[in-house]
């Protein structure tokens, strides 16, 4: 088991802005090719989260737009239900992804 120091208890009573505070000074003391390394990293996270978020929303739309699947079917592909025992979106479920298995040639 891991003792509790002062340090620990210190560090997780800091608040977001105090965080931000640190790191900028701290990157005030690195050198010139840190902190445009940093910037540029930044700048990347920025463009791959932006990335991701329209990958997603492009995945969403195309699988609305998709005719073989019944629209009910969608929400229940992306979003499984969260309640285990629920029989009949477990039923549902399954019955939409069997639906989405099938050939253009043998849908419905």
């Amino acid at each position: 088991m891991q003792k509790t120091t002062s340090q620990n208890i210190a560090t997780q009573n800091i608040s977001s802005y105090e965080l931000k505070t640190q790191l900028a000074s701290y990157l005030q003391k690195q050198p010139e090719n840190i902190r445009s390394f940093h910037r540029a990293m930044k700048v990347l996270e920025s463009i791959a989260l932006g990335i991701i978020i329209m990958i997603f929303i492009t995945a969403l739309a195309l699988s609305f737009m998709w005719k073989t699947i019944p629209i009910g079917a969608i929400p229940a592909a992306w979003f499984p239900p969260t309640n285990k025992r629920s029989s009949i979106n477990a039923t549902h479920r399954r019955s939409c992804l069997k639906i989405a298995r099938l050939s253009p040639k043998q849908s419905l």
